[in-house]
């Protein structure tokens, strides 16, 4: 039996990996225990039982534990290959940290020779002195201030809420991605008057870009921080790090509705790479024709319901199909609308761009394929093609649910 000491070195370690608390607690009492019942679990692992499943699917997510049977049992998989992605992930951060640390030592030797070398400084605080540098930074900054934070950095930043406004009112570019882990923040409500989406960050890991052209990065694990005041360096970072960040992120609205149909653990897993995949189903859809379509539609979801881990696929249809219009939504990146109406069953899709059969959405053609697997197919009510704006109305069939 483990000692106390070592479980505490355990789970902390867990935590660096991205696991939250009760995701470590969870699975290291699986790895002790064997298989079991999610509820039994809770109670082995000290979880609270409303938040076990939510845990547990989180574990599913990360490829960590395999969801069975009902009631909902669950059982370890090899850490090994759970956390693989995470390591190398880890690796490739360490490998531009490298980077970022030859670049400078580059800057000394080159650039900076003959000089003062102020501006190659970097400057370390401890917790204490790290949050008062923070506030220090924000109440400086001139025009821009672009944060990638966890739980801990938007606590940081809940904490300088009135810089932050001041900012807001001079029409400063202020934007933050927070981690899509924590959502008790987005529950109790932010207090932070600037845009914010939600996404994946680096996990205990914080960072701030002042201006374009200073960098303050925070550890959330120690509390300690350190300051950058190198404009090139900055400018990287803000370029190849913040921009992508940003671009993949969700608007937090979108995000709470996600959160509130429970599947909001499950964002990267479901919001995809559009920008990967986008030009394919450009060229599939419109080069099929609706029959065909269909087909594939079911097909795409089979594959879907073989290789996702996500409790989309065993709610029932009145649960789901707000949850699927959320997706399709989220695909459309800001190219559309979607409404859904639950007392008619009908579906309603505005983009800016003509589709031959269905609008360019991936989610879009998964949903196809689950109503057909469902016996419920999604019939096309009419197509509304204007100068700007082109509609699809379509209901799903009301006999199959019942």
């Amino acid at each position: 039996m483990a000692s106390p000491s070592r479980d505490q070195a355990l789970l902390a370690v867990m935590r660096e990996l991205g696991l939250t608390e009760y995701e470590s607690k969870i699975y290291m009492a699986l790895l002790s225990s064997g298989p079991s019942r999610v509820k039994d679990l809770a109670f082995s692992a000290g979880v609270p039982r409303t938040k076990s499943y939510s845990a547990v699917r989180g574990l599913a997510t990360k490829g960590l534990v395999k969801l069975y049977d009902s009631p909902l049992k669950c059982m370890a998989l090899s850490a090994e290959d759970g956390f693989k992605e995470l390591i190398q992930e880890e690796e490739r951060r360490l490998r531009g940290m490298k980077s970022a640390i030859a670049k400078l030592e580059k800057m000394k030797s080159t650039s900076l020779r003959g000089r003062s070398l102020a501006e190659g400084k970097y400057y370390m605080y401890v917790s204490e002195e790290a949050e008062n540098k923070l506030a220090e930074l924000i109440s400086g900054t001139r025009y821009s201030l672009h944060a990638l934070v966890d739980g801990r950095g938007l606590t940081m930043l809940q904490g300088c809420r009135e810089a932050l406004a001041s900012l807001s009112l001079r029409e400063a570019d202020v934007r933050v991605v927070a981690s899509y882990r924590d959502q008790e923040p987005f529950q109790e409500g932010l207090g932070i008057p600037v845009p914010v989406k939600v996404g994946q960050v680096m996990e205990g890991r914080n960072l701030m870009i002042v201006d374009g052209s200073s960098l303050f990065m925070s550890n959330s694990n120690t509390g300690s921080a350190i300051f950058l005041p190198v404009a090139d360096v900055a400018a990287l970072m803000d370029r190849l790090l913040f921009d992508p960040f940003w671009e993949s992120a969700v608007d937090l609205p979108q995000f709470m509705r996600l959160a509130n149909l429970n599947v909001g653990e499950e964002l990267p897993s479901l919001r995809g790479d559009w920008n990967l995949y986008a030009p394919f189903v450009k060229a599939v859809l419109n080069r099929m024709e609706e029959g065909e379509l269909r087909d594939l539609a079911r097909d795409f979801y089979d594959q879907l319901v073989g290789s996702l881990s996500t409790q989309l696929f065993a709610m029932s249809p009145d649960a789901a199909l707000p949850t699927w219009c959320e997706l399709i939504s989220l695909s459309l990146e800001g190219r559309g609308k979607v409404r859904y109406d639950g007392l008619t069953k009908m579906l309603t899709i505005e983009v800016s761009e003509p589709s031959k059969v269905f609008p360019e959405s991936l989610w879009l053609l998964a949903f196809v394929g689950y109503l057909e697997r469902s016996g419920m197919p999604l019939k096309v009510i009419q197509r509304l093609d204007g100068r700007e704006t082109h509609i699809l109305q379509a209901k799903v069939s009301l006999s199959s649910l019942g």
